[in-house]
């Protein structure tokens, strides 16, 4: 058991500076031992760890903790288990037997638990309540020891955090949480943490800078700092700590400067580490690309990584892969002829790369007479649109679509076609808030446009897996005062939506929505079964915006238009599109396509002698409608070259043989000579 002699005072004021000296100075480099463990850390503690004090529950230190931790790996969980109003006595163990008139353990919020859940490390952090509650320092030492003993046998390393300042402590209360403070430093050493500087002033009392308002509690900006502190401590280095043998780890796969249309030439790598002990031998890694559309491995790429991997380092192998046309490729990459005792992570996970690819483009020129129309052609998928241009980069939009007429050609003219995939505007989207607090089914709140947009769907949390029915309704104008007013919303829509898991986002896709700059549209969410839930968050009343739109005014209203509770925040996001954008998400190149006078004046149109020959464009079968009607028809191709001589039977003709193309048919009657152009498709 620890005692804590008076007289050590000077010796712990000594080891705290050589502490706080040595963690200010600390990076928090994470190595690639670290990156490539899923990591679990279990916060155990009271009012603080839960997350009293911050104005939004996100900026507690242990959310924000558990942000820096999936951002080193998306796999790491950090489990809070804290609970106001905890003391030591309640994350005791199971079996622990208290003294007199102390409280038993809490068996769903204590270090059993924690162990039970399967954390690698564990956290603790009690501020105040013992010492409010008139424990002694011994009391409270024997429980820290027995929790980290308890820990420590099961493999678990625990850090401790220290007591905090509190307004309202009488003398004697405030001696032994400054006691405890230091007997904690001392006692855990390197797996200490200092929760007390920079927040106490020099009575011991909470600073007004750092104080949430009631004298116990910090604010979000010590909430920040405490995270920090945490952070310094580099618990995932320790936890990832080198193997005694080597081990290859395939880690992941990604793209350099990724491509919404694709790259002819884009840069794959994969990160290969070594999590153990020092290799000296050459590593060979196979990387498959499956196809989608084919069903089918497609490629296979060796890459090497040449004269062994140190412990804790990763090499990145890289290869380039074309995917201009648009892919829709898996990737996996495992190492060849692996010598690793553990060979589980030789294979890295999927990474699946989609790209739209780039639009392609074809352009017909028209030849006329001097003065007649011209029709300008281009084509490209039925899913894209050609927007024409009168240069050859940037320049001015002429038209849209697969043709551009020109009238009364007088020269020879030329304009480009572009062929643009994707919506001709711009889109984006506003997210409000991932945490939630609260799970009911409905909730309102206000969208207001600070530009014109048109809103696309929305996505919600659900608090309810399997096939749902989501209701919208919406009015122009707040919600604000209309809650309970059936009669003043427009039902927007209802979308199916499938939750895998309860806290998933789920996009629900309802009618376009136009907005113009400062109107506000009120809206309300309701699941259609109701026994199932949304999920959202109790907390203050929030504003989230973006230069394009706010949303505010949340309140949970139950179903259907029942009871309101207020304030909420919605927890989803908003689609919304706006502007003209001709360039869509991807662009094929521009092409020239020319209206090109060929004919001279001595050659005549057929109009002059009211005959008509159609369908023109034509799939080979031609008829000829007027008065007079040549007997016998030169085709001649652009080069002026006669590919056929057809008689005009029964008033029509067949060149149904002809390649698809432009051609020219002529022929002379009267004396004059006559040509009109045709297309074969």
């Amino acid at each position: 058991m620890f005692i804590f002699i008076p007289e050590m005072k000077n010796y712990i004021l000594f080891i705290l500076g050589l502490l706080f000296i040595t963690k200010v100075n600390a990076q928090t480099i994470i190595n690639p031992c670290a990156k490539s463990t899923d990591i679990h850390v279990v916060v155990i503690g009271s009012s603080t760890a839960a997350g009293t004090g911050p104005t939004s529950s996100a900026n507690a230190w242990v959310n924000r903790y558990r942000s820096y931790m999936q951002s080193i790996n998306p796999n790491n969980l950090v489990t809070n288990l804290a609970i106001g109003g905890t003391r030591t006595y309640h994350i005791m163990p199971d079996w622990f037997v208290p003294p007199t008139n102390r409280p038993l353990p809490n068996p769903l919020n204590n270090i059993s638990q924690a162990i039970t859940l399967g954390a690698d490390a564990v956290i603790v952090n009690m501020p105040s309540n013992d010492g409010a509650s008139g424990y002694s320092v011994n009391e409270q030492m024997f429980n820290f020891h027995t929790i980290v003993n308890v820990a420590d046998s099961a493999g678990i390393p625990v850090w401790v955090c220290t007591t905090q300042p509190r307004n309202g402590l009488s003398a004697g209360q405030m001696n032994v949480q400054t006691a405890v403070r230091d007997s904690i430093n001392v006692a855990f050493g390197a797996r200490a943490i200092d929760f007390w500087n920079p927040f106490a002033s020099a009575g011991n009392t909470v600073l007004t800078q750092w104080d949430s308002g009631d004298g116990v509690h910090l604010n979000d900006t010590a909430h920040a700092v405490l995270n920090q502190k945490v952070i310094a401590e580099g618990i995932p280095n320790f936890i990832g700590d080198t193997l005694s043998y080597t081990d290859h780890k395939v880690h992941s796969i990604f793209v350099s400067s990724p491509s919404l249309c694709g790259d002819s030439n884009m840069q794959l790598n994969v990160v290969l580490t070594n999590l153990g002990a020092a290799s000296t031998s050459n590593q060979f890694v196979m990387l498959e690309t499956y196809d989608y559309t084919t069903n089918a491995i497609v490629f296979s790429t060796a890459l090497s990584s040449i004269g062994g991997l140190s412990s804790c380092i990763s090499d990145t192998l890289s290869t380039t892969v074309n995917n201009y046309n648009g892919v829709d490729y898996n990737y996996q990459a495992h190492l060849m002829n692996s010598t690793d005792i553990d060979q589980s992570n030789d294979t890295s996970t999927f990474f699946r790369l989609n790209t739209f690819g780039h639009p392609t483009i074809s352009g017909l020129n028209d030849t006329v007479f001097i003065g007649a129309n011209a029709l300008l052609n281009a084509s490209t998928a039925i899913a894209d649109t050609i927007v024409w241009y009168d240069a050859l980069t940037g320049g001015n939009i002429l038209g849209y679509g697969n043709q551009y007429p020109i009238n009364n050609v007088t020269a020879n003219q030329t304009i480009y076609p572009e062929a643009v995939r994707g919506p001709l505007h711009f889109y984006n989207s506003l997210f409000t808030v991932s945490n939630t607090t609260t799970d009911w089914n409905g909730v309102m709140f206000d969208i207001v446009a600070l530009g014109d947009i048109i809103i696309d769907s929305l996505k919600v949390k659900m608090n309810a897996n399997g096939p749902q029915e989501v209701v919208a309704y919406n009015r122009m104008g707040t919600a604000v005062g209309n809650e309970m007013i059936p009669s003043v919303w427009n039902t927007w829509g209802t979308d199916s939506v499938n939750a895998a898991a309860t806290g998933d986002f789920e996009i629900v896709d309802l009618p376009d929505i136009s907005l113009q700059a400062n109107d506000t549209l009120g809206v309300y969410l309701h699941i259609q079964s109701n026994n199932a839930r949304l999920s959202y968050l109790n907390s203050p009343a929030a504003v989230y915006s973006n230069s394009d739109i706010a949303v505010l005014n949340g309140r949970g209203v139950s179903h259907t238009f029942g009871a309101i509770y207020s304030p909420r925040n919605w927890s989803g996001e908003v689609f919304y599109h706006y502007g003209f954008n001709p360039q869509g998400d991807c662009q094929s190149e521009r092409i020239p396509v020319s209206a090109i006078i060929k004919f001279p004046n001595s050659i005549e149109n057929i109009e002059s002698i009211g005959l008509k020959i159609f369908p023109n464009p034509s799939n080979g079968i031609l008829h000829f409608e007027g008065e007079k009607i040549p007997t016998t028809i030169l085709v001649k191709d652009l080069q002026g070259r006669i590919v056929r001589t057809e008689d005009v039977s029964y008033g029509q003709i067949n060149l149904s043989k002809l390649q698809a193309g432009l051609y020219f048919l002529t022929f002379e009657m009267e004396g004059k000579r006559f040509a009109q152009k045709i297309i074969l498709e």
